[in-house]
């Protein structure tokens, strides 16, 4: 997701209410299934954490791939390495 002038703390609130939306959602309950979902968020923000799209998208996912490996279900802002 690309929010477009939001910094570090608007997508963080952005995040949690997305992963509170998926988290209270059951989904495919049409089906006879009762099926919930988590969620993982990486973020990283322009120019602080890089210049390029590319930048932001690698540290973001390497913020995202350490809430996975935490315990899942979380949102983390990249601090840089």
């Amino acid at each position: 997701i690309v929010l477009v002038k939001a910094d570090a703390d608007k997508a963080y609130e952005t995040c949690l209410r997305i992963r509170q939306r998926l988290a209270s959602t059951i989904f495919l309950k049409d089906k006879g299934l009762n099926i919930g979902m988590t969620g993982c968020f990486g973020i990283s923000c322009f120019p602080r954490d890089g210049s390029t799209v590319d930048d932001l998208i690698r540290k973001a996912d390497s913020a995202m791939y350490d809430v996975k490996h935490s315990g899942k279900n979380g949102i983390k802002i990249y601090e840089g390495a």
